[in-house]
């Protein structure tokens, strides 16, 4: 027979280890800097090769912030030019790592979505 006390801790013990698990599994899913521009200097490129026909002629990302642990905001340009104007476009985007890997995504964890972007002639 197990004595109330000892149960006690043992109960104690095993929801030790369940948070200390949890925590290391929340840690591993931070997503860095690195990856989250890695991915949106890939998305941005990827956007300029479908506006070359409009003129597009270089891209980049000039910097990214943290919105929250899983995800980052993070500004792309995209500039071209036609016979007529010259014309460059900010595309904010948020890059979040996702909870489950998609078949489709390179990055496996990794989402970027574009929110509004703004061009200017």
């Amino acid at each position: 027979m197990v004595k109330p006390h000892r149960s006690v801790a043992l109960l104690a013990l095993a929801l030790a280890l369940i948070m200390t698990c949890s925590v290391a599994n929340a840690a591993g899913s931070k997503l860095s800097l690195r990856d989250a521009k890695q991915a949106a200097v890939a998305k941005v490129r990827r956007l300029e090769r479908k506006l070359v026909d409009t003129g597009a002629r270089s891209s980049g990302v000039p910097g990214c912030w943290r919105k929250t642990r899983r995800a980052f905001g993070c500004l792309g340009m995209v500039r071209g030019e036609d016979e007529l104007v010259r014309w460059r476009c900010a595309v904010p985007m948020t890059v979040r790592r996702r909870s489950a890997a998609s078949a489709s995504s390179k990055h496996g964890r990794i989402a970027v979505e574009f929110t509004d972007t703004m061009c200017a002639f």
